[in-house]
């Protein structure tokens, strides 16, 4: 491998999220998990959880501030837990 070229690892690691926010993850039977930090990417319309691990369809909604968004995809990856959100 080239040494400039990074590993989707490296990558991860080194994504700069727009802020930290605190969410409402909403499961698909209703039930809701307050999480009080989350990394959030407005920009790229995701969430990444750290220490948690969910399956996918398992979250259908993410709740953060006032917004509401529907869930696009969730990926457990090595260090994170990535949540793909819906455009609003």
């Amino acid at each position: 491998m080239n040494s400039n070229q990074n590993t989707g690892k490296e990558k991860e690691l080194n994504a700069t999220p727009t802020s930290r926010v605190s969410a409402q993850l909403v499961k698909a039977d209703g039930t809701t998990i307050n999480v009080p930090s989350v990394e959030y990417f407005s920009v790229r319309r995701m969430i990444w959880l750290r220490e948690l691990r969910f399956d996918p369809n398992s979250i259908v909604e993410v709740v953060i501030g006032d917004r509401h968004h529907l869930v696009k995809t969730i990926k457990n990856k090595e260090q994170v837990c990535e949540i793909m959100l819906e455009s609003e």
